[in-house]
């Protein structure tokens, strides 16, 4: 992972209602060929992305009607794109990848990892799919980065399969609004687990992810617990510690690296509230208050105002609604590494 400090640009919507927007903006960013599937009219091309573009990685979550995305021998030698792309498929309603040796049927629920320096091609159907993009450097400690990596597609049964679902999806519902610290631990896991796959005989990564991956997934599980209600103001360690079926004590454990629980779930109503506030503009800032858990409105300004420094009423009135367009920044991002 980088030496440096981590730096969090921001996250970018884009609604792309019309193929030359798609077909453009690929081949901008990866000289790759797209067409449109013989089934469907580039007039009736439908797609949204939603990305988050850090130093170290970048996130994607795409709804997208069928096309064709083929990344040929001679588009990597004009446009390396020098990354590693994970990839879980939520849902597709048809998609084949194929290399110069194989072709395979993806399905929804599958896991794949591309190294975007070997050729292949893509056949989508109508999917949604969310995916880390990772820089070749992120693996210099666990992989031989001089060389490239066959695509990987994992089966239900591999045994960073589920680790990968669980995390991935967790990205997807948390990509918006989680701090720069709970994205760094997301990246790094998916970084360690992608590197075993695409190094199977490591066998001393695998030790050091196995170990770090149960406590990793262990503490996730009580995030996202505290998540899912997060609009309880009531929450408390006892409370928790019951739906975990953990002792108190464990569970302090468990939040000790976020500064505690009260800390964490302090945290997650701010960010949580921070993003009705920039995107719910019909949602008043009192009723913003009590939907991320917090009992009183004066209480929650204050406590906003020290995380961000801003009024909720004042980031409301700076934020600026003109639309960030998710492929030009994940182009400037690529370009970038």
């Amino acid at each position: 992972m980088p030496d440096k400090p981590i730096h969090d640009y921001g996250y970018f919507c884009s609604e792309i209602t019309e193929w030359p927007q798609w077909q453009l903006a690929h081949e901008h960013i990866s000289e790759a060929t797209l067409h449109h599937t013989l089934c469907e009219s580039p007039e009736n091309f439908r797609a949204l992305v939603i990305e988050r573009l850090l130093s170290n990685a970048a996130i994607s979550h795409v709804h997208a009607k069928p096309n064709v995305f083929s990344r040929s021998s001679s588009h990597i030698a004009q446009s390396p794109m020098d990354v590693i792309l994970v990839q879980y498929y939520l849902s597709t309603t048809g998609c084949f990848i194929s290399n110069e040796l194989t072709s395979q049927k993806i399905q929804s629920g599958t896991i794949v990892i591309h190294d975007m320096l070997e050729p292949f091609k893509v056949v989508h159907g109508t999917y949604e799919v969310v995916s880390v993009i990772l820089p070749r450097s992120a693996f210099r400690d666990l992989l031989h980065i001089g060389i490239t990596y066959p695509g990987r597609i994992l089966s239900p049964t591999y045994p960073t399969t589920s680790s990968l679902k669980t995390l991935l999806y967790s990205l997807k519902q948390d990509m918006e609004t989680a701090d720069i610290e709970t994205l760094d631990v997301f990246v790094e896991c998916i970084t360690k687990l992608a590197a075993l796959t695409l190094a199977e005989t490591h066998e001393n990564l695998h030790n050091i992810t196995g170990r770090k991956q149960k406590q990793f997934l262990r503490q996730l599980q009580a995030q996202q617990i505290v998540r899912a209600h997060i609009t309880n103001s009531n929450l408390n360690t006892e409370t928790l510690s019951n739906l975990m079926g953990v002792s108190r004590a464990t569970l302090s454990r468990m939040f000790k690296p976020a500064g505690g629980l009260a800390q964490y779930m302090k945290r997650t109503r701010l960010l949580k509230a921070r993003h009705m506030i920039l995107h719910d503009p019909g949602c008043e800032v009192q009723k913003v208050a009590s939907r991320c858990g917090f009992k009183h409105p004066e209480s929650f300004s204050r406590a906003f105002k020290q995380e961000f420094g801003k009024s909720p009423a004042i980031l409301r009135k700076q934020h600026d609604d003109a639309s960030t367009n998710a492929l030009d920044a994940y182009a400037a991002w690529v370009q970038a590494r």
